[in-house]
């Protein structure tokens, strides 16, 4: 029997609900997102709200192409490393 999925507040505006498996995950992500708005109200006082929420998910999102990018170059050097240990055998 599995277990019924359990919600996360979010900003204090919505309920979502997550598997049991991704909810530390959801929990955390929430933590973050949370962290990132409180700061961005801090730096630009007087924005809108969905001025200050566009700007943490423009944040978000270049935080995730930089880690992409460098996930993409580790990647290839683990592959180069490993046909050098191919060809060498």
């Amino acid at each position: 029997m599995s277990e019924s999925a359990q919600s996360v507040n979010v900003l204090g505006v919505i309920n979502l609900r997550f598997p049991p498996n991704a909810l530390e995950r959801a929990q955390k992500a929430v933590q973050l997102l949370e962290e990132r708005l409180q700061k961005q109200k801090e730096r630009s006082r007087g924005q809108s709200k969905e001025a200050e929420l566009a700007c943490v998910a423009l944040g978000l999102a270049d935080d995730l192409l930089q880690q992409e990018s460098k996930m993409a170059r580790l990647d290839e050097k683990v592959e180069a490393i490993l046909e050098k240990i191919k060809n060498s055998t």
